[in-house]
């Protein structure tokens, strides 16, 4: 594989969840003709692997052979869930903090793109994949898919606050929506919480400030989608806007959701990062979460 080709890096715990993050991983890799990476971590707490029963004797510790029976492992399922051959993809397996050593993997082998289940096992009772995930989610420095099952074709959600941070959604939006020949809904929230007199100040918006308010955005979006060069859908709507980010991905049948990790900065619009976290943890489809531009 090219060293510096685009790498799609999934990591992977061996439950369902992780097995529907392989193959969601290995269609974008297919998508982007990009290399697929396929990672494992041994828990550092967890090196006698009791979730690895099948694969060793009961009084094994040795991590370098947890970390061949993982690796062995890992290759099998990849071939199996995606119909790859060894040879088409990469197998990295480390031991340590998953979240921590997923991220550095990441870094290390160049990955444009994590995937990761959104939820899972690590292998002891209570400890939730999702905890990882969302670790992974708020440190990563590249683009993270979390991989849920699909439960429509309602196309691609691509959410947006208008700010100079959140606008590449629409464009990445558009063009998995535009590979995947399905259409793009991109979706604004006058959010009551940061849309100034909606609930503070002297009183409610009038209708007429509302209408005002809505024509602009719409206006907006319009604006954002053509220099994109992108199709589709522009909805602006009022609410809250996790809550309604996430009843319109369910109204539409979404299969995926994009979204930044952060959008205006300053008081007015603090909440964004709660918003964002919302959506990954109570989205009914996959998530995308684009990274907060450098340069902004």
């Amino acid at each position: 594989m090219n060293a510096n080709a685009a790498k799609i890096l999934v990591a992977t715990d061996f439950s369902d969840g992780a097995d529907e993050a392989i193959r969601q991983a290995d269609r974008w890799a297919k998508e982007t003709k990009a290399g697929l990476v396929a990672c494992h971590v041994v828990p550092y707490f967890l090196r006698s692997a009791p979730y690895m029963t099948q694969w060793q004797r009961k009084d094994s510790t040795d991590l370098l052979e947890l970390q061949q029976r993982a690796a062995e492992e890992l290759s099998r399922r990849v071939v199996e869930l995606t119909s790859r051959e060894e040879g088409d993809f990469e197998v990295f397996v480390d031991s340590g903090a998953p979240d921590a050593a997923i991220l550095k993997a990441a870094k290390e082998l160049g990955a444009t793109m994590i995937v990761i289940g959104a939820h899972g096992t690590t292998g002891i009772a209570g400890l939730r994949l999702g905890n990882v995930a969302q670790r992974v989610v708020s440190y990563a420095h590249v683009p993270v898919l979390l991989a849920r099952p699909a439960p429509g074709a309602g196309g691609v959600l691509a959410a947006t606050d208008l700010s100079k941070a959140s606008l590449p959604v629409v464009s990445v939006g558009g063009e998995v929506a535009r590979q995947r020949g399905t259409k793009l809904t991109v979706l604004h929230v006058l959010d009551l919480q940061t849309v100034p007199g909606a609930w503070f100040g002297p009183g409610p918006l009038s209708a007429k400030a509302w209408g005002a308010e809505r024509g602009l955005a719409e206006k907006q979006l319009r604006d954002a989608m053509e220099q994109a060069g992108v199709e589709g859908e522009a909805k602006v709507i009022e609410g809250l806007s996790a809550r309604e980010i996430i009843a319109e991905a369910e109204r539409l049948g979404a299969e995926l959701v994009v979204i930044a990790t952060h959008g205006r900065t300053g008081l007015a619009r603090m909440a964004l990062g709660s918003v964002a976290k919302s959506v990954i943890h109570d989205a009914p489809c996959s998530v995308l979460i684009l990274r907060r531009p450098k340069t902004s």
